[in-house]
């Protein structure tokens, strides 16, 4: 289903929506997220009225309302949360059964789903027809940060803190949390690279599943 809604500054939405598959089994439909005739497993890009914004990488000038006109980004799982930084997305797509990801996402980005999950092959899926001419045909973005699921997890993607306001290490870092976890960590992105390891700091928080920063520079936190 659908998740985040964003606006832009330039008065287009942006829009997370789920692979819509089973998890707890192998489900061939999720293919359909690296498919951009559908929008599933997707991050779409639209106008006010819902059209598909010319500049996507898929646009077909011809029918602005087909899905392929409104795709952003594909190869997504579950783009839970994200957050919009300059000309890209920064986006926490929750995993299945391997990896939670942290993604820097930019138009036309394929972020491998179900194919891959985290930086390699996806357990279950690595043995499909086309996850196999995937691996010879594709080029997937990896993750700028992932972490393992097990036993259990769920990323909430999150926000950038200011940059004055905050302890040093802080400041202008992405902080993020895990909803079943019930942590927040901070951690310092360099562009599409990640500046070590995120910082634990928030642990036994509640169910995070939304972020903010206030007028005030002041980090908010939805607790489920």
């Amino acid at each position: 289903g659908v998740n985040t809604v964003l606006a832009a500054a330039d008065g287009t939405l942006y829009v997370g929506v789920g692979d819509g598959g089973r998890a707890g089994r192998v489900d061939r439909r999720v293919l359909r997220a690296r498919d951009p005739e559908s929008p599933n497993g997707k991050i779409l890009r639209v106008t006010p009225e819902g059209l598909g914004v010319p500049d996507n990488p898929f646009f077909d000038p011809r029918d602005p309302e087909a899905w392929r006109s409104r795709v952003f980004a594909l190869g997504l799982r579950n783009p839970f949360r994200f957050t919009l930084r300059g000309d890209h997305l920064v986006v926490g797509d929750v995993g299945r059964r391997a990896w939670e990801e942290i993604n820097v996402v930019r138009a036309g980005d394929d972020l491998g789903w179900p194919c891959w999950e985290g930086a390699g092959p996806a357990p279950g899926y690595r043995s499909l027809p086309a996850c196999r001419r995937a691996y010879r045909e594709a080029d997937p973005v990896d993750p700028v940060w992932a972490y393992r699921h097990g036993p259990s997890a769920s990323v909430t993607g999150g926000v950038f803190l200011p940059e004055d306001g905050y302890p040093a290490p802080l400041e202008g870092a992405y902080v993020f949390g895990d909803f079943i976890r019930q942590e927040v960590r901070a951690l310092r992105l360099d562009g599409d690279r990640a500046m070590g390891t995120p910082e634990l700091i928030g642990t036994d928080v509640g169910l995070p599943v939304r972020f903010r920063v206030g007028p005030d520079g002041t980090l908010y936190a939805g607790d489920f």
